[in-house]
């Protein structure tokens, strides 16, 4: 009976082994693809299990699909750090700050990173790095460093060869790279000639490409959530106060007038003033009267206000 448990134990932690080496599979699988619905469909929005590096992907995906600020809080986040992680010099840092770099339309740092984590796997190369550099020096009309890496990736690349070879038609045409429907927003973003990367922090740096890019709207989410992120409702407040109304943020996703609503705690019917409906101000007003009388708070799980809870019973 012992050895039949023990076998029986050992069975089970096998299936476990396998189910997350499959997990990992196909995680790394969907990044390469790119196919952030399957990468999101992985996930239950309700899990406290995550990885951070999972949990980046995750707001990663939602970036890419322009839905972060409305989504985010779905899952089960981390804090900021797993939105823009510190790099330590390892390669999947440096994949996650390229990835959510290119998503905030930051396409210096987008670049320096996909550069750094390539240069992790040396003396081979990372496909999938390659091809942000392909798209950052198009980006930039650094056609000769643009063609280097076309190169490498027509002899190394496999499945990306194809697509390398259709990359080499913006070479020499800024006008083509211009009308491009995802290289033309994302030049855009580019400050002018004086701007320097991280030179007064990541906040600043988006500031700028918001100013620069007033249409990319990712760029204005992912620093709002940034914010959120980081419990700093003051300065989340002068952002709202900067931003709502204007072209740059003409109405607030979910998690935005959610905060909203917490920033009327301190100053009475601020929520109004920012265009957040009456429902979303009453259910917030019974999400803190069940959570003083201590009853369930299920029916707004995936809410910012469930997430600030939990942050601050940490």
């Amino acid at each position: 009976m012992k050895k039949f448990k023990a076998i029986t134990g050992a069975f089970i932690f096998c299936l476990v082994c396998l189910s997350c080496t499959d997990r990992e599979s196909a995680f790394k699988e969907y990044i390469e693809r790119e196919d952030w619905d399957s990468l999101l469909q992985m996930y239950d929005t309700s899990s406290d299990s995550l990885r951070a590096n999972e949990i980046s992907y995750i707001d990663i995906a939602l970036a890419a699909k322009g839905e972060l600020a409305e989504r985010a809080f779905n899952y089960l986040q981390g804090g900021p750090a797993c939105l823009f992680p510190d790099w330590h010099l390892q390669e999947w840092e440096a994949e996650i700050l390229t990835d959510i770099y290119y998503q905030a339309g930051h396409i210096a740092l987008a670049q320096r990173m996909a550069f750094e984590a390539d240069v992790c796997y040396a003396p081979e190369h990372s496909n999938r790095m390659l091809k942000r550099l392909v798209q950052t020096n198009i980006i930039y009309c650094n056609w000769p460093i643009a063609e280097k890496y076309i190169c490498i990736l027509e002899k190394e690349g496999g499945k990306w060869r194809d697509w390398a070879t259709a990359q080499r038609e913006f070479l020499n045409r800024q006008d083509l790279v211009e009308q491009n429907e995802e290289y033309g927003i994302k030049k855009r973003c580019i400050p002018d000639e004086n701007f320097i990367s991280l030179d007064r922090g990541i906040v600043a740096d988006l500031k700028d490409i918001i100013k620069a890019n007033p249409e990319h709207r990712n760029t204005v989410e992912i620093l709002g959530v940034y914010y959120l992120l980081a419990l700093d409702f003051g300065v989340f407040k002068e952002f709202l106060d900067e931003y709502y109304g204007t072209e740059i943020l003409p109405e607030l996703p979910r998690s935005f007038a959610e905060a909203a609503c917490m920033l009327s705690e301190e100053t009475p019917g601020y929520w109004k003033t920012v265009g957040v409906g009456a429902s979303t101000y009453r259910e917030y007003v019974d999400f803190k009267n069940r959570m003083s009388a201590g009853l369930s708070l299920d029916k707004y799980r995936g809410t910012y206000w469930v997430y600030v809870m939990k942050m601050n019973t940490r």
